[in-house]
């Protein structure tokens, strides 16, 4: 498998944001498109730059691709939030 640069989506606490309530198992995004696999300065890379709550519950998630673009993706609230709440699998041993 290729080297790729991911990240993953955390909920703090509103109160005490040293409080972390959940973090995702899994990458919340990867790279996948041209900007982020082929071109740019750094190919393979997704890096997080800001999230926005609209009123309707849908995040703005800007993130740059391969460190040469700005690029803007969508979730719903309620999806992000099950995304890092959810049960830890227990982890599949091969035998």
């Amino acid at each position: 498998m290729e080297k790729a640069l991911r990240y993953r989506y955390c909920a703090l606490d509103l109160e005490d944001p040293s409080k972390v309530i959940g973090m995702s198992k899994k990458p919340l995004m990867v790279p996948e498109g041209y900007w982020e696999m082929e071109e740019g300065y750094r190919t393979n890379a997704l890096f997080p730059c800001g999230m926005l709550l609209e009123d309707d519950n849908t995040v703005r998630i800007y993130y740059s691709a391969g460190d040469a673009i700005v690029r803007m993706a969508t979730a719903k609230l309620d999806d992000l939030l099950a995304l890092c709440t959810e049960p830890r699998q227990p982890e599949k041993t091969e035998k």
